[in-house]
């Protein structure tokens, strides 16, 4: 694999931004060795986990690396970026093991002065010392938190840096990416890998844990990075205010794949919006006051339709409904099962 020093790593990243020159946030790197020169550690695998919280993200990555040389001890550093608007984009609460154990480390600064960008803070990186016994597996985890990047027009991004594991000896055997999201009003729109979509390659392991794996991951770039951008549930992110003709669900019929993203709960609320753009009377006291706070954005506001009936209903909304409603069915249905 080809070998570059961390400090052009960082230069690097210093000018990655994202379209409508809006910066996301760049956070969390990969593990990195102080010497790559004939270096015959190998990550065999990674599994990344993504949860998705209100107002941050955490993130916890278990690594495998094989030894094939001879038994070294040598310094591993995980560089961390304070990159995005207003020089956000910092961690905390980072964790480290090795074998199962707390792993102590040193939070040093790079020595590099960031010129014509005084927003930009000086990048970080979390040093330990970490022994490669010959021929034998090593595990290590990291766990941290993180802020979420800014995109227009108000999606936000999880970030993670995987192609500095291009410094290890071969690719990266297998990686393991996992996004657990425990937002209620919000969910993965779309999952990029180095600027390719990948959402497509995604199954469910529960109604809130999406799953995809990749084998014989070789970075071209050292700057690769798995992004998910995080949208409103409704589709309300834009600057228009949401209405009844440019909502999804009842503008045209909602792709079963739309669905796949949504947990539970998500499906519910996105099945009665159906019903609070035609001004239903909410008995539920959580749907009555999420659509009362929430409506009162939309043009024209939600307000209750004394005379509302479901034969105003298009085809396509009444589709919908019975699509979601089914789709809720079989999540319940699926978890009866794993309950057993």
């Amino acid at each position: 694999m080809k070998k570059n020093l961390l400090i052009l790593i960082l230069i690097a990243l210093a000018t990655f931004s994202y379209a409508n020159d809006t910066f996301f946030f760049m956070t969390g790197g990969q593990l990195y060795p102080s010497d790559a020169k004939n270096l015959e550690v190998e990550m065999q695998e990674e599994i990344i986990t993504v949860t998705l919280e209100k107002g941050f993200y955490q993130i916890t990555v278990d690594f495998y690396f094989y030894n094939h040389g001879k038994s070294v001890s040598m310094d591993v550093s995980f560089p961390f970026f304070c990159v995005g608007l207003g020089g956000d984009g910092e961690i905390w609460d980072f964790e480290t093991w090795t074998n199962g154990k707390s792993t102590s480390f040193k939070d040093l600064p790079i020595a590099k002065e960031w010129q014509n960008n005084t927003e930009l803070k000086l990048e970080k990186a979390y040093v330990r010392n970490i022994n490669f016994p010959s021929n034998q597996i090593t595990e290590t985890r990291i766990s941290y938190k993180s802020k979420y990047g800014i995109a227009a027009p108000s999606f936000a991004i999880a970030t993670y840096l995987y192609g500095t594991g291009e410094t290890w000896k071969n690719s990266i055997g297998k990686i393991t990416f996992r996004v657990v999201n425990n937002l209620l009003y919000d969910y993965p729109i779309q999952i990029y890998k180095a600027e390719v979509p990948v959402a497509d390659k995604f199954y469910r392991k529960a109604d809130n844990i999406f799953e995809a794996v990749f084998y014989d991951v070789e970075p071209e770039k050292f700057n690769e990075t798995f992004r998910i951008f995080v949208g409103d549930i409704l589709g309300n992110d834009g600057p228009m205010r949401l209405s009844k003709n440019s909502f999804f669900g009842c503008k045209g019929i909602i792709p079963q794949r739309k669905l796949f993203w949504y947990t539970k709960e998500q499906l519910r609320l996105v099945r009665n919006a159906i019903y609070a753009f035609h001004g239903y009377e909410f008995k539920a006291a959580d749907l009555k006051a999420y659509f009362e706070s929430t409506g009162s954005e939309w043009n024209p506001k939600y307000a209750v339709n004394k005379n509302f009936s479901e034969s105003e209903f298009s085809k396509d909304e009444l589709y919908n409904i019975r699509t979601i409603y089914k789709e809720e069915q079989n999540r319940l249905k699926i978890e009866s099962q794993r309950n057993k």
